[in-house]
């Protein structure tokens, strides 16, 4: 669980370094590099521009999709806000940065208008921080994946990636289907739901949420639970081997005989589910 505290630090140290101080006059947005060179509202450009994706979000939502055109499209629900709370957009060397609102910008502003919906082109990397915020990710192919948030629940339809690593504090971690070479996710209070269809190595670490997993269709997996209170429940037939569960196709064939999925879960208190 070492891992876990450090992020625990790092995120609280985070959500203070965004949000700034907070005098009677009201909130000072943190100050980015580059701020200048940002532009106010929604954006869009050529897919072919843009190989990475970099989001810094505060509350709200945040929203990610593929899109079927041939551009990249940034934009807000609509809002009446000012254009130094609105979201602002840096593309540079085929970074695309997006920030929650204007370099140091001061004053207060209404969550509830700040919900930011991203279509982007398939294949690209993506990386999300946030602090408070609730992302959802729906059918979505892209390279590196990597979503960082202290309260907010990440939840995702269908993804496909060459790895992910997602990680949060108190939120809700909900993923119907994730494929990908590697898989990492971390949530200290909050529970996992993770669906695999097929997946190559696979780390889960929590606190005291619990851990479930759905492994859909003939997927058979080699899972080692390591915890200290937590119990394994679950309907489905395994073997014990090694110390590890080693679980069955649904059409009862031996694990044995077929290539496992490996997977690592890892809780101080949470049980696991295997579904």
């Amino acid at each position: 669980m070492k891992k876990l505290c450090i992020f625990f630090a790092t995120a609280i140290l985070g959500g203070l370094f965004l949000v700034g101080c907070q005098p009677s006059a009201g909130r000072k947005f943190r100050v980015y590099d580059n701020g200048a060179a940002y532009t106010a509202g929604d954006f869009t450009c050529k897919s072919e521009e843009v190989t990475r994706i970099e989001i810094d979000w505060l509350g709200g939502s945040v929203e990610v999709g593929q899109t079927p055109s041939d551009r990249v499209f940034v934009a807000e629900e609509e809002n009446e806000l000012p254009d130094e709370k609105r979201v602002h957009t840096y593309l540079s060397e085929g970074v695309l940065r997006v920030k929650y609102c204007r370099s140091g910008c001061w004053g207060e502003i209404d969550e509830t208008q700040k919900n930011l919906q991203v279509t982007i082109p398939k294949g690209i990397d993506v990386e999300i921080n946030s602090v408070s915020a609730n992302v959802f990710l729906g059918v979505l192919e892209a390279g590196e994946l990597s979503v960082e948030t202290n309260v907010g629940n990440v939840e995702a339809e269908s993804v496909v990636c060459y790895s992910a690593d997602i990680e949060t504090l108190h939120g809700y971690i909900g993923i119907g289907s994730l494929t990908a070479k590697e898989i990492e996710l971390e949530n200290v209070f909050g529970e996992v739901h993770l669906g695999l269809p097929v997946c190559q190595h696979t780390e889960i670490e929590t606190k005291k949420g619990n851990v479930t997993l759905y492994l859909w269709g003939d997927v058979c997996a080699s899972i080692g639970f390591e915890t200290q209170k937590g119990i394994l429940q679950t309907e489905r037939k395994y073997e014990q081997k090694d110390g590890r569960y080693l679980f069955r196709t649904k059409g009862n064939q031996s694990v044995t005989q077929a290539l496992p999925t490996p997977i690592l879960i890892r809780t101080v208190s949470g049980n696991l589910y295997v579904r």
